[in-house]
Parts: C-alpha cells; sequence; structure tokens
C-alpha cells in the first residue's frame, strides 16, 4: 500500500522499521500531484502529549502548505499586468 500511493523510497523507509516497532503512523502530505511522506511514527509512543504535539506540527504544516498552494494558484490565474 505505501508502494502504491507513495513510491518506492517511503516502502523502504518503512520497511526499515523492526516488528517491535509496528503499528506505525504514516503522516503523508499531497504537494500538487505527488504524495509525500511527512513523518513515520511508531504507534507505540508512550505519552499522549508527545503524539499530540507531533500532529500539533504536522497540522501547522499542512497548512502552511496549503497557503503556498493557494498562492502559487492565484499567481498563476492573474496575470500580472505592467
Amino acid at each position: 500500500m505505501v508502494t502504491q500511493h507513495f513510491g518506492s523510497v517511503a516502502a523502504s523507509t518503512v520497511r526499515g522499521f523492526g516488528a517491535e516497532q509496528y503499528p506505525l503512523l504514516i503522516v503523508g502530505l499531497r504537494n500538487r500531484s505527488a504524495m509525500e511522506i511527512c513523518s513515520v511514527l511508531q504507534g507505540k509512543v508512550g505519552l499522549p502529549n508527545v503524539f499530540l504535539s507531533n500532529m500539533f506540527l504536522f497540522r501547522v504544516v499542512f497548512n502552511s502548505s496549503i497557503v503556498i498552494a493557494l498562492a502559487a494558484n492565484k499567481a498563476v490565474s492573474q496575470p500580472e499586468y505592467t
């Protein structure tokens, strides 16, 4: 499934985790037409605060990527008149 959605490089990253480190939570971002892995978290994170702070960080990264994508689309759709 990882190979299908993220590619062979991401799949080799996931294969690098041992069975004792499973389950894994894969955080992915879609950047234009390509899917990218932002991070791979072990599902056995001991502290809920660590997990939640990572999820908050991913949300910030996601929001900033949306802002950048919208600005790029706006620049393309509105030609500059001089």
